[in-house]
């Protein structure tokens, strides 16, 4: 259901707000009597429907009729600009709508509902009715059907309120017909009445208490360019119109777009933002120079489960030779990185890090080259790869033992059974250090 908030004096409000029903609707309790305060309200009920009645405000401006309208189109180019979902609705009573410069300017901010009261009365329910439907360019057409060059125009003395409901003597639940007289300003001394369907007057008398003058002046003459001064706008050049503006909008939207697609392609991310994402493959790819940055990063601060994906997917992008000597290690490939080092040990691989030290001790372990592994082992300050290198070679010996009795047929056949069993044991726990 939309909600609606209106913008009127109090009392006029309390005056209308029984009239108007609607299924799709539902009015505010709260509603908004001065100009200055309409954004403030919007921001803060988010109405889906703002229903201004114009000659019913306060004003600050309220020195002449120009004035104040213009404080009120600012009011609602603002809320144009930030509320682009808000549907404004006005209430008007301008005795010639086609000469109104105000209600020519709301039009041409997109506003197509306005009800206008030229003395014939409004009827309550097709407002409602218009407002549960799509806002509709045709329902404002007849207001600027007839627009031209503007002449002077002298505004009349705005009267004070005099009183918000009035019955004639009458009590307004007794009779089928009922009118509610309201005094409010007006631009002309005469009686506006809006009528409702269900035989319900709400009659706006101007006739009262002067207490306020306005000075008499006069608007200069506006020649209005291009088509409106020219040809009557009607409906088929305004939907061209349309149809042009959106595709032209659409054109520009596109072109931003694709740049901006464009930029976010060719944008080069920040080192740590990568390393921060774990893209670690992303961060070689766009700063190749930092490699070993990005393999020492990973062996000091990946989980262990995580440490070989990882360091795969950064070889796939990179030939640096400390990415290779990871590489080799996690894929055990311990030869291929004891040969990569002896290759390079004077050259690339002077100062090894300690955990690059404990994975070269290992790879010369599981070659069998038990001094060189110990001496990694010392290097790195590691007595747990010192407990697997001697727990290895135990095993080792042992096994070698058993592989020669066996190649040498010293063993019975029960025997040859049980050592190539122990044999099997042996090379799983050495696997496992």
């Amino acid at each position: 259901m939309k909600t609606v908030l209106l913008a009127m004096q109090q009392k006029m409000a309390s005056a209308v707000k029984p009239f108007f029903q609607s299924a799709g609707l539902r009015f505010l309790d709260e509603n908004v009597d001065y100009v200055r305060h309409i954004e403030e309200m919007v921001d803060k009920k988010k109405p889906d429907i703002l229903l201004i009645s114009v000659p019913h405000l306060y004003y600050d401006t309220d020195d002449s009729v120009e004035n104040n309208n213009s404080s009120l189109l600012q009011v609602l180019k603002n809320l144009i600009k930030g509320h682009p979902k808000l549907r404004i609705a006005l209430m008007t009573n301008s005795e010639n709508p086609q000469q109104s410069s105000f209600i020519q300017r709301a039009v041409s901010m997109g506003i197509w509902d306005i009800f206008n009261n030229s003395g014939k009365g409004l009827d309550l329910q097709g407002l409602t009715r218009q407002l549960s439907s799509d806002s509709n360019y045709d329902n404002v057409s007849e207001l600027i059907e007839k627009v031209g060059t503007l002449g002077s125009y002298t505004p009349k003395p705005e009267e004070e309120l005099v009183m918000p409901v009035q019955s004639h003597g009458e009590d307004l639940e007794s009779k089928d017909e009922k009118t509610v007289i309201v005094t409010l300003p007006a631009e002309d001394n005469k009686k506006e009445t809006i009528t409702s369907s269900d035989n319900i007057d709400v009659s706006i008398s101007t006739k009262g208490r002067q207490n306020k003058k306005i000075r008499s002046f006069s608007l200069p003459r506006i020649d209005l360019k291009g088509f409106l001064s020219k040809a009557r706008v009607n409906k088929k050049q305004l939907k061209l119109v349309t149809i042009v503006i959106s595709i032209m909008l659409l054109i520009i939207a596109l072109i931003f777009i694709a740049k901006v697609s464009l930029n976010a392609l060719n944008s080069k991310p920040s080192f740590n933002s990568l390393i921060q994402k774990q893209e670690y493959r992303q961060a070689v790819q766009y700063y190749p120079a930092k490699a070993k940055q990005v393999d020492d990063y990973i062996l000091n601060n990946v989980n262990a489960t995580d440490e070989k994906a990882a360091i795969n997917s950064v070889h796939q992008v990179s030939d640096n030779e400390f990415v290779k000597f990871d590489y080799y290690f996690f894929n055990k490939r311990y030869k291929s990185l004891v040969d990569l080092y002896e290759e390079k040990s004077n050259s690339i691989f002077v100062n090894l890090s300690k955990n690059r030290l404990i994975m070269l001790g290992y790879s010369y372990m599981t070659l069998a080259e038990f001094e060189r592994a110990k001496h990694f082992a010392v290097l790195a300050n590691s007595d747990d790869l010192q407990e697997r290198i001697r727990k290895y070679q135990v095993l080792y010996k042992a096994n070698k033992i058993l592989k020669t009795n066996l190649n040498e047929n010293k063993l019975t056949k029960k025997d040859q059974v049980i050592a190539r069993k122990i044999i099997k044991q042996n090379q799983a726990t050495m696997d496992s250090l």
